[in-house]
Protein backbone atom coordinates (compact mmCIF):
# COMPACT_ATOMS: atom_id res chain seq x y z
CA UNK A 1 0.00 0.00 0.00
CA UNK A 2 1.01 3.84 -1.02
CA UNK A 3 2.83 5.09 2.62
CA UNK A 4 1.94 8.55 3.52
CA UNK A 5 4.38 10.75 3.14
CA UNK A 6 5.57 14.38 2.60
CA UNK A 7 7.25 13.14 -0.24
CA UNK A 8 6.55 11.34 -2.97
CA UNK A 9 7.98 7.48 -3.00
CA UNK A 10 10.61 6.48 -5.04
CA UNK A 11 9.04 4.22 -7.79
CA UNK A 12 9.45 2.98 -11.01
CA UNK A 13 6.19 4.80 -12.03
CA UNK A 14 5.69 8.92 -10.68
CA UNK A 15 2.54 8.93 -8.68
CA UNK A 16 -0.71 10.42 -11.35
CA UNK A 17 -3.21 9.85 -9.05
CA UNK A 18 -3.32 11.80 -5.61
CA UNK A 19 -5.71 10.82 -3.11
CA UNK A 20 -6.63 13.08 -0.31
CA UNK A 21 -8.82 12.24 2.88
CA UNK A 22 -7.63 12.41 6.57
CA UNK A 23 -8.71 8.95 7.32
CA UNK A 24 -5.95 6.24 6.49
CA UNK A 25 -8.22 3.16 5.52
CA UNK A 26 -10.18 5.84 3.26
CA UNK A 27 -7.04 6.77 1.23
CA UNK A 28 -5.70 2.92 1.51
CA UNK A 29 -8.78 1.92 -0.26
CA UNK A 30 -9.06 4.67 -3.16
CA UNK A 31 -5.62 4.02 -4.05
CA UNK A 32 -6.25 0.16 -4.12
CA UNK A 33 -8.53 1.01 -6.42
CA UNK A 34 -6.51 2.88 -8.49
CA UNK A 35 -3.87 0.63 -8.80
CA UNK A 36 -6.78 -1.93 -10.34
CA UNK A 37 -7.81 0.52 -12.76
CA UNK A 38 -3.55 1.26 -13.45
CA UNK A 39 -2.79 4.74 -11.37
CA UNK A 40 0.18 4.95 -9.54
CA UNK A 41 -1.56 6.59 -6.76
CA UNK A 42 -0.16 8.59 -3.66
CA UNK A 43 -1.86 9.07 -0.53
CA UNK A 44 -2.02 11.98 2.12
CA UNK A 45 -3.86 12.48 5.22
CA UNK A 46 -3.04 15.72 6.00
CA UNK A 47 -4.62 18.35 3.80
CA UNK A 48 -2.13 20.96 4.92
CA UNK A 49 0.77 19.39 2.73
CA UNK A 50 -1.62 19.99 -0.39
CA UNK A 51 -0.05 22.01 -1.84
CA UNK A 52 3.65 21.24 -1.34
CA UNK A 53 2.90 17.42 -2.53
CA UNK A 54 0.81 18.82 -5.52
CA UNK A 55 3.71 21.18 -6.84
CA UNK A 56 5.95 18.43 -6.33
CA UNK A 57 4.28 15.94 -8.35
CA UNK A 58 2.35 15.05 -11.69
CA UNK A 59 -1.32 14.29 -10.65
CA UNK A 60 -3.37 14.22 -13.54
CA UNK A 61 -6.30 12.78 -10.99
CA UNK A 62 -7.45 14.11 -7.33
CA UNK A 63 -9.69 12.17 -4.91
CA UNK A 64 -10.60 14.48 -2.84
CA UNK A 65 -12.99 14.09 0.57
CA UNK A 66 -14.57 17.86 1.14
CA UNK A 67 -14.60 17.16 5.25
CA UNK A 68 -11.58 17.43 6.80
CA UNK A 69 -10.47 18.90 9.78
CA UNK A 70 -7.64 21.14 9.00
CA UNK A 71 -8.03 22.15 5.39
CA UNK A 72 -11.11 21.21 4.24
CA UNK A 73 -12.23 20.17 0.67
CA UNK A 74 -13.34 23.40 -0.45
CA UNK A 75 -10.47 25.17 0.32
CA UNK A 76 -8.45 23.11 -1.80
CA UNK A 77 -10.69 23.19 -4.60
CA UNK A 78 -9.52 27.19 -4.38
CA UNK A 79 -6.12 26.33 -4.10
CA UNK A 80 -6.37 24.07 -7.51
CA UNK A 81 -8.05 26.56 -9.47
CA UNK A 82 -5.19 29.70 -8.20
CA UNK A 83 -2.87 26.86 -9.53
CA UNK A 84 -4.72 26.32 -13.05
CA UNK A 85 -4.45 22.53 -12.00
CA UNK A 86 -6.17 21.17 -15.51
CA UNK A 87 -6.41 17.37 -13.13
CA UNK A 88 -9.46 15.33 -13.45
CA UNK A 89 -11.02 15.34 -10.05
CA UNK A 90 -13.29 13.38 -7.96
CA UNK A 91 -15.04 14.58 -4.74
CA UNK A 92 -16.13 12.61 -2.08
CA UNK A 93 -18.36 13.78 1.23
CA UNK A 94 -19.95 11.48 4.01
CA UNK A 95 -21.91 14.35 3.84
CA UNK A 96 -25.67 14.82 2.34
CA UNK A 97 -26.02 14.86 -1.53
CA UNK A 98 -27.38 18.20 -1.90
CA UNK A 99 -24.08 19.49 -0.52
CA UNK A 100 -22.01 17.42 -2.40
CA UNK A 101 -24.09 18.37 -5.40
CA UNK A 102 -22.99 22.60 -5.04
CA UNK A 103 -19.62 21.63 -4.22
CA UNK A 104 -19.11 19.82 -7.44
CA UNK A 105 -21.22 23.58 -8.89
CA UNK A 106 -18.60 25.54 -7.21
CA UNK A 107 -15.78 23.40 -8.37
CA UNK A 108 -17.20 23.76 -11.80
CA UNK A 109 -17.76 27.46 -10.88
CA UNK A 110 -13.52 27.53 -10.88
CA UNK A 111 -12.64 25.94 -13.84
CA UNK A 112 -11.47 22.56 -12.69
CA UNK A 113 -12.41 19.97 -14.39
CA UNK A 114 -15.11 17.59 -12.43
CA UNK A 115 -14.99 14.10 -13.54
CA UNK A 116 -17.54 12.64 -10.60
CA UNK A 117 -18.66 12.71 -7.32
CA UNK A 118 -19.33 9.74 -4.98
CA UNK A 119 -20.92 9.36 -1.45
CA UNK A 120 -19.42 7.79 1.89
CA UNK A 121 -19.76 5.00 2.49
CA UNK A 122 -19.23 3.97 -1.61
CA UNK A 123 -18.70 0.42 -3.12
CA UNK A 124 -15.62 -0.11 -4.63
CA UNK A 125 -17.15 -0.91 -8.02
CA UNK A 126 -18.48 2.69 -8.27
CA UNK A 127 -14.98 3.67 -7.22
CA UNK A 128 -13.32 2.19 -10.14
CA UNK A 129 -16.03 2.91 -12.66
CA UNK A 130 -15.18 6.38 -12.29
CA UNK A 131 -11.45 5.83 -12.14
CA UNK A 132 -11.85 3.60 -15.52
CA UNK A 133 -13.85 6.47 -17.27
CA UNK A 134 -11.04 8.68 -16.34
CA UNK A 135 -8.87 6.46 -17.97
CA UNK A 136 -10.00 5.72 -20.76
CA UNK A 137 -10.46 9.32 -21.57
CA UNK A 138 -7.20 10.06 -21.10
CA UNK A 139 -6.10 7.73 -24.23
CA UNK A 140 -8.79 8.37 -26.28
CA UNK A 141 -8.61 10.31 -29.21
CA UNK A 142 -7.60 14.13 -29.13
CA UNK A 143 -6.69 13.21 -25.45
CA UNK A 144 -4.03 10.38 -25.45
CA UNK A 145 -1.59 12.48 -27.40
CA UNK A 146 -2.28 16.58 -25.73
CA UNK A 147 0.41 18.59 -25.43
CA UNK A 148 1.14 19.53 -21.90
CA UNK A 149 -0.54 23.14 -20.80
CA UNK A 150 1.99 25.42 -21.45
CA UNK A 151 2.10 29.73 -22.41
CA UNK A 152 1.06 29.97 -25.71
CA UNK A 153 1.90 33.41 -27.12
CA UNK A 154 0.06 35.40 -29.60
CA UNK A 155 3.19 35.43 -31.97
CA UNK A 156 3.65 31.61 -32.13
CA UNK A 157 -0.18 31.68 -32.71
CA UNK A 158 0.22 34.24 -35.55
CA UNK A 159 2.70 31.94 -37.11
CA UNK A 160 0.80 28.87 -36.64
CA UNK A 161 -2.23 30.57 -38.53
CA UNK A 162 -0.22 31.58 -41.25
CA UNK A 163 1.27 27.80 -41.67
CA UNK A 164 -2.34 27.14 -41.58
CA UNK A 165 -1.86 24.50 -38.48
CA UNK A 166 -5.41 25.06 -37.01
CA UNK A 167 -8.26 22.68 -38.16
CA UNK A 168 -11.78 21.31 -37.46
CA UNK A 169 -12.52 17.46 -35.54
CA UNK A 170 -16.28 16.49 -36.06
CA UNK A 171 -18.42 15.10 -33.31
CA UNK A 172 -21.34 13.62 -34.67
CA UNK A 173 -24.73 14.45 -33.51
CA UNK A 174 -27.45 11.67 -33.16
CA UNK A 175 -31.18 11.74 -33.56
CA UNK A 176 -32.49 9.67 -30.27
CA UNK A 177 -35.39 8.35 -31.72
CA UNK A 178 -34.34 7.26 -34.94
CA UNK A 179 -30.55 6.26 -34.22
CA UNK A 180 -28.69 7.96 -36.97
CA UNK A 181 -26.58 10.60 -37.70
CA UNK A 182 -28.00 14.45 -38.29
CA UNK A 183 -25.68 16.53 -37.90
CA UNK A 184 -21.77 17.28 -36.51
CA UNK A 185 -20.18 19.70 -34.48
CA UNK A 186 -16.75 21.39 -35.69
CA UNK A 187 -14.01 21.23 -33.02
CA UNK A 188 -11.02 23.57 -33.23
CA UNK A 189 -7.88 21.31 -33.11
CA UNK A 190 -4.18 22.39 -33.44
CA UNK A 191 -1.83 18.88 -34.28
CA UNK A 192 1.09 19.61 -33.78
CA UNK A 193 4.28 17.88 -36.44
CA UNK A 194 4.81 15.04 -33.80
CA UNK A 195 1.39 13.61 -33.64
CA UNK A 196 0.96 15.39 -30.55
CA UNK A 197 -2.49 18.11 -29.96
CA UNK A 198 -2.30 21.25 -28.29
CA UNK A 199 -5.93 21.78 -26.25
CA UNK A 200 -8.29 24.26 -27.14
CA UNK A 201 -7.82 25.17 -23.62
CA UNK A 202 -4.34 26.56 -23.81
CA UNK A 203 -4.73 28.27 -27.62
CA UNK A 204 -8.79 29.75 -27.57
CA UNK A 205 -8.12 32.03 -23.98
CA UNK A 206 -4.94 33.79 -26.00
CA UNK A 207 -6.85 34.19 -29.12
CA UNK A 208 -9.43 35.83 -27.43
CA UNK A 209 -7.59 38.19 -25.24
CA UNK A 210 -5.27 39.27 -27.85
CA UNK A 211 -7.99 40.15 -30.24
CA UNK A 212 -7.22 37.50 -32.63
CA UNK A 213 -9.97 34.79 -32.19
CA UNK A 214 -11.82 36.00 -35.48
CA UNK A 215 -8.86 35.78 -37.71
CA UNK A 216 -8.65 32.39 -35.96
CA UNK A 217 -12.04 31.62 -36.67
CA UNK A 218 -12.14 32.46 -40.32
CA UNK A 219 -9.00 31.40 -41.51
CA UNK A 220 -10.33 27.26 -40.26
CA UNK A 221 -14.20 27.80 -41.01
CA UNK A 222 -13.32 27.36 -44.64
CA UNK A 223 -11.92 24.21 -44.54
CA UNK A 224 -14.58 23.43 -42.13
CA UNK A 225 -17.07 24.40 -45.24
CA UNK A 226 -14.89 22.47 -47.62
CA UNK A 227 -15.32 19.48 -45.39
CA UNK A 228 -18.94 19.57 -45.52
CA UNK A 229 -19.12 17.64 -48.70
CA UNK A 230 -17.46 15.01 -47.00
CA UNK A 231 -20.03 14.90 -43.94
CA UNK A 232 -23.02 15.75 -46.07
CA UNK A 233 -21.58 12.07 -47.84
CA UNK A 234 -21.30 10.26 -44.84
CA UNK A 235 -25.10 11.81 -43.26
CA UNK A 236 -27.02 12.95 -46.04
CA UNK A 237 -29.42 16.36 -45.25
CA UNK A 238 -26.56 17.05 -42.04
CA UNK A 239 -26.25 20.14 -39.97
CA UNK A 240 -22.70 21.31 -39.14
CA UNK A 241 -22.87 23.14 -35.84
CA UNK A 242 -20.05 26.04 -35.35
CA UNK A 243 -19.35 27.61 -32.16
CA UNK A 244 -19.16 31.29 -32.25
CA UNK A 245 -16.94 33.04 -29.34
CA UNK A 246 -18.10 35.73 -27.20
CA UNK A 247 -15.86 38.78 -28.81
CA UNK A 248 -17.35 37.41 -32.35
CA UNK A 249 -20.95 38.87 -31.17
CA UNK A 250 -19.56 42.60 -31.52
CA UNK A 251 -19.01 42.28 -34.74
CA UNK A 252 -21.69 43.87 -37.04
CA UNK A 253 -20.79 42.21 -40.29
CA UNK A 254 -20.26 38.74 -39.03
CA UNK A 255 -23.62 38.04 -40.78
CA UNK A 256 -23.00 39.37 -43.87
CA UNK A 257 -19.68 37.87 -43.72
CA UNK A 258 -20.73 34.29 -43.20
CA UNK A 259 -23.45 34.35 -45.65
CA UNK A 260 -21.12 35.30 -48.51
CA UNK A 261 -18.86 32.88 -47.25
CA UNK A 262 -21.43 30.18 -47.38
CA UNK A 263 -22.54 31.27 -50.86
CA UNK A 264 -19.29 30.10 -52.16
CA UNK A 265 -20.00 26.74 -51.24
CA UNK A 266 -23.33 26.45 -52.46
CA UNK A 267 -24.59 25.36 -48.50
CA UNK A 268 -27.50 26.59 -47.71
CA UNK A 269 -27.48 28.38 -44.25
CA UNK A 270 -30.70 26.65 -42.45
CA UNK A 271 -28.02 23.20 -42.62
CA UNK A 272 -25.37 25.83 -40.20
CA UNK A 273 -26.24 26.00 -36.79
CA UNK A 274 -24.47 28.72 -35.04
CA UNK A 275 -23.61 28.14 -31.30
CA UNK A 276 -23.61 30.77 -28.65
CA UNK A 277 -23.17 30.95 -24.60
CA UNK A 278 -25.36 33.00 -22.33
CA UNK A 279 -22.29 34.84 -20.85
CA UNK A 280 -20.95 35.69 -24.78
CA UNK A 281 -24.60 37.25 -25.40
CA UNK A 282 -24.81 39.00 -22.21
CA UNK A 283 -21.44 40.71 -22.82
CA UNK A 284 -23.47 43.54 -25.36
CA UNK A 285 -27.04 42.04 -25.39
CA UNK A 286 -28.29 45.09 -27.86
CA UNK A 287 -25.42 44.30 -30.73
CA UNK A 288 -25.55 40.00 -30.44
CA UNK A 289 -29.50 40.80 -30.35
CA UNK A 290 -28.97 42.42 -33.52
CA UNK A 291 -26.34 40.06 -34.67
CA UNK A 292 -28.61 37.29 -33.87
CA UNK A 293 -31.54 38.34 -35.48
CA UNK A 294 -29.65 39.13 -38.67
CA UNK A 295 -28.29 35.61 -38.87
CA UNK A 296 -31.58 34.02 -38.20
CA UNK A 297 -32.88 35.98 -41.11
CA UNK A 298 -30.66 34.92 -43.20
CA UNK A 299 -31.77 31.25 -42.50
CA UNK A 300 -29.12 30.18 -39.83
CA UNK A 301 -29.86 28.01 -36.78
CA UNK A 302 -29.01 29.33 -33.70
CA UNK A 303 -28.30 27.34 -30.55
CA UNK A 304 -27.62 28.67 -26.65
CA UNK A 305 -24.71 26.46 -25.56
CA UNK A 306 -24.38 25.12 -22.28
CA UNK A 307 -27.83 25.83 -21.45
CA UNK A 308 -27.95 26.43 -17.51
CA UNK A 309 -24.41 27.46 -16.81
CA UNK A 310 -24.42 30.88 -17.57
CA UNK A 311 -26.35 33.91 -16.16
CA UNK A 312 -29.14 34.71 -18.68
CA UNK A 313 -32.25 35.17 -17.25
CA UNK A 314 -35.68 33.62 -19.15
CA UNK A 315 -36.78 36.99 -20.14
CA UNK A 316 -33.65 37.79 -21.80
CA UNK A 317 -33.60 34.27 -23.62
CA UNK A 318 -37.03 34.68 -24.81
CA UNK A 319 -35.70 37.66 -27.02
CA UNK A 320 -33.29 35.46 -28.85
CA UNK A 321 -33.82 33.90 -32.04
CA UNK A 322 -32.90 30.42 -30.93
CA UNK A 323 -33.99 27.42 -32.66
CA UNK A 324 -32.22 25.15 -30.37
CA UNK A 325 -30.90 24.04 -26.54
CA UNK A 326 -28.02 22.76 -25.54
CA UNK A 327 -28.01 21.06 -22.46
CA UNK A 328 -24.69 20.82 -20.77
CA UNK A 329 -22.75 17.75 -19.83
CA UNK A 330 -22.66 18.98 -16.42
CA UNK A 331 -26.24 18.16 -16.26
CA UNK A 332 -25.62 14.92 -18.38
CA UNK A 333 -22.82 13.18 -16.40
CA UNK A 334 -24.78 12.11 -13.23
CA UNK A 335 -28.02 11.47 -14.84
CA UNK A 336 -29.36 8.83 -13.08
CA UNK A 337 -27.76 9.33 -9.38
CA UNK A 338 -28.39 13.11 -9.41
CA UNK A 339 -31.91 13.90 -8.34
CA UNK A 340 -31.32 17.33 -8.98
CA UNK A 341 -29.85 17.16 -12.41
CA UNK A 342 -32.71 14.91 -13.87
CA UNK A 343 -35.08 17.86 -12.27
CA UNK A 344 -33.11 20.33 -14.21
CA UNK A 345 -32.87 18.27 -17.55
CA UNK A 346 -36.47 17.79 -17.79
CA UNK A 347 -37.49 21.51 -16.47
CA UNK A 348 -35.69 22.23 -20.09
CA UNK A 349 -37.02 19.54 -21.86
CA UNK A 350 -40.61 20.90 -21.12
CA UNK A 351 -39.47 24.30 -21.33
CA UNK A 352 -38.03 23.97 -25.08
CA UNK A 353 -40.82 21.71 -26.15
CA UNK A 354 -43.08 24.48 -24.85
CA UNK A 355 -41.11 27.28 -26.71
CA UNK A 356 -41.05 24.76 -30.09
CA UNK A 357 -36.93 24.41 -29.72
CA UNK A 358 -35.19 20.89 -30.24
CA UNK A 359 -32.86 19.96 -27.54
CA UNK A 360 -29.29 18.72 -27.16
CA UNK A 361 -27.59 16.88 -24.78
CA UNK A 362 -23.94 17.14 -24.77
CA UNK A 363 -21.43 14.50 -23.05
CA UNK A 364 -23.19 11.23 -22.97
CA UNK A 365 -20.70 8.65 -21.94
CA UNK A 366 -23.39 5.41 -21.67
CA UNK A 367 -25.50 4.63 -23.96
CA UNK A 368 -27.80 4.11 -21.03
CA UNK A 369 -27.38 7.78 -20.47
CA UNK A 370 -28.59 8.03 -24.27
CA UNK A 371 -31.77 6.03 -23.79
CA UNK A 372 -33.02 7.51 -20.71
CA UNK A 373 -32.63 11.46 -22.65
CA UNK A 374 -34.58 9.54 -25.74
CA UNK A 375 -37.91 8.50 -23.14
CA UNK A 376 -37.12 12.70 -21.00
CA UNK A 377 -37.88 13.60 -24.67
CA UNK A 378 -34.73 14.87 -26.01
CA UNK A 379 -34.34 14.91 -29.41
CA UNK A 380 -30.47 14.84 -30.57
CA UNK A 381 -27.55 13.41 -28.00
CA UNK A 382 -23.84 14.12 -28.21
CA UNK A 383 -20.80 12.43 -26.52
CA UNK A 384 -18.18 9.53 -26.76
CA UNK A 385 -21.07 6.76 -26.10
CA UNK A 386 -22.29 8.16 -29.78
CA UNK A 387 -19.25 9.42 -31.70
CA UNK A 388 -15.78 10.97 -30.29
CA UNK A 389 -14.46 14.00 -32.59
CA UNK A 390 -12.67 12.79 -35.43
CA UNK A 391 -10.41 14.27 -38.36
CA UNK A 392 -12.47 14.75 -41.59
CA UNK A 393 -9.96 11.82 -43.03
CA UNK A 394 -11.52 9.37 -40.25
CA UNK A 395 -14.89 10.79 -40.23
CA UNK A 396 -14.56 9.62 -44.29
CA UNK A 397 -13.98 5.87 -43.42
CA UNK A 398 -17.53 5.67 -41.40
CA UNK A 399 -18.89 4.96 -45.06
CA UNK A 400 -16.31 3.12 -46.22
Amino acid sequence: MTPTTSTPPDIALPPNLLVIDDEADITDLVASVAEMAGFSPFTLTDSRQFEAIYRQGSFNTIVLDLVMPELDGIEILRQLASLRSEAHIVLMSGFDGATLYTANQLASAHGLDIVGSISKPFRIGEMKAILDKIQQQTVSLGQKNAVPSRLISPTELNYAMKRGDFCFYYQPQVCLGEQKIIGFEALMRWPQQDGSMVAPANFIPVAEKSGQIGELTWSTLEHSLLDFKTLDWIAPGCTLSINLSPDQLSDLSLPDNLTSLIRQFYIDPQRIIIEITETGILRNLTVALDILTRLRLKGFGMSIDDFGTGSATLQQLRQLPITELKIDQSFVADLWNGQKDRIIVESTIALAQKLGLRTVAEGIEHLETAELLKNLGVNIGQGYALGKPMSIENIGLLAT
